[in-house]
């Protein structure tokens, strides 16, 4: 969060701190206006306009605004950045990505669906993040004629950045946050037993993006700032729901994608990070973990890597520049035990202990007996709501048998109504 964070408000900071001299060549009021680059705060503004639709529903986002650019192109209301755009004030863009919303909107609106509509969902934020820099930086490649457009340019030591890369990546930046967030809230809906709130959930989002859409056309200012204090609210919780974001990737959407793909990781997942890699020579398993309570730097909820070497085990988590954190687990060798739950599996001491709890995803599912004996893990067998489900399966199989069993003698019996009689 830090990371993306500063890069904003480094950006933001060159964005609205740049000055005349920046410019490399005068200006040219021949320039065609469908290749006009920022050149002051108020376009800031509208330029920006389009990222917190975008963030809260990729394709309906698109949608709007590209009619929000068509109506502007028409005169119905003044928004020079939308009207004078190449690609957004096109119908056929409009009817696309209407019906693209029509489609992923779809599978929202039963609970049977919902898994496969969380799976479309992350599709479309990365399809909204590729989109979004397409809109942002479309009208600089559509130049009819580069030599004559506006470069504005910053440097920072040994890299120079034009104005709309700079833009384009404060965009990018800013809707990346938010869709974590909205993502999180998604999938807590999806948890939720209420039949179709997921639907009404996914309206009340397109209600909101068209107010967002209609401030924008009035005053591109005010939408602005509804961005940038939606932004800061998402900004606070991010550390802490992108945890749980990647935790919920990982326990529920990835083993789904997996088994509709038919493509499985294997024992020693090649997702490994190379500096965790090379720390061992004889790696038996790799696998994804997350520890459901906090032991030191090692935050609850955090994505890690649960690593066998030569019978020794080791729990990492990777970091971006720095040397990986690493967790020695010998010391609890021959106490952890290992069992399945519905959607994951849990590595974890004796309840006496209670300080080491992992949950490794289901994904890894058909290495479950290698890895119980490669950890020398003591097996429980099914656990938690597994457990559970299973135990109240046998209950009603139990019962089942006694009235098939009590049926059947009665059927024995030659006097089968005196029977029924004392019963």
């Amino acid at each position: 969060m830090k990371k993306i964070f500063l890069l904003l408000i480094f950006t933001l900071i060159l964005s609205f701190g740049y000055s005349q001299d920046t410019i490399k060549e005068p200006v040219n009021n021949s320039v065609n206006k469908n290749t006009r680059l920022i050149t002051d705060n108020i376009d800031i503004f509208e330029v920006f306009g389009p990222v917190l639709p975008i963030a809260l529903s990729p394709f309906f986002g698109v949608a709007i605004t590209s009619l929000a650019s068509i109506l502007a192109k028409n005169d119905v209301f003044e928004n020079e950045y939308l009207s004078t755009h190449p690609l957004l004030n096109n119908w056929p863009v409009l009817v696309v990505f209407l019906l693209l919303t029509i489609l992923t909107a779809l599978p929202k609106y039963t609970k049977i669906t919902g898994q496969f509509a969380l799976i479309i969902a992350k599709i479309e934020d990365y399809a909204g993040l590729i989109i979004l820099l397409i809109i942002q930086i479309i009208p600089q490649l559509l130049s009819n004629n580069q030599s004559e457009s506006i470069t504005i340019v910053h440097q920072a030591g040994f890299f120079e950045f034009s104005y709309t890369t700079l833009i384009a990546v404060a965009s990018v930046a800013n809707m990346y946050v938010i869709k974590v967030v909205r993502f999180f809230f998604d999938f807590l809906i999806y948890l939720s037993p209420i039949p179709a709130v997921d639907a009404v959930f996914d309206n009340i989002k397109k209600g909101f993006i068209i107010f967002i859409i209609s401030l924008y056309a009035i005053n591109p200012l005010l939408a602005f700032i509804a961005n940038v204090l939606i932004f800061l609210m998402s900004a606070i919780m991010f550390s802490w729901v992108n945890r749980r974001v990647v935790y919920f990737e990982n326990i529920y959407i990835d083993p789904r994608k997996a088994k509709i793909l038919k493509k499985y990781p294997h024992l020693v997942d090649k997702k490994l990070p190379r500096k965790i890699a090379k720390k061992h020579e004889f790696l038996q398993f790799a696998v994804i973990a997350f520890p459901l309570k906090r032991m030191g730097a090692f935050k609850r909820k955090m994505k890690c890597w649960l690593v066998s070497d030569n019978n020794s085990l080791f729990l990492y988590k990777n970091r971006f520049i720095l040397k990986p954190r690493v967790l020695d687990l010998n010391k609890y060798q021959n106490k952890l035990n290992i069992g399945e739950d519905i959607f994951w599996i849990r590595v974890e001491e004796p309840e006496k202990y209670y300080r080491l709890k992992l949950d490794i995803s289901n994904i890894y599912k058909p290495y479950y007996e290698d890895i119980k004996i490669i950890g020398d893990f003591n097996d429980l067998g099914d656990v938690g709501a597994k457990d559970l489900i299973n135990k109240a399966k046998n209950a009603v199989k139990d019962k089942t048998v006694l009235l098939y069993n009590k049926i059947k003698s009665i059927g024995n019996n030659d006097d089968k109504r005196l029977i029924i009689e004392k019963e």
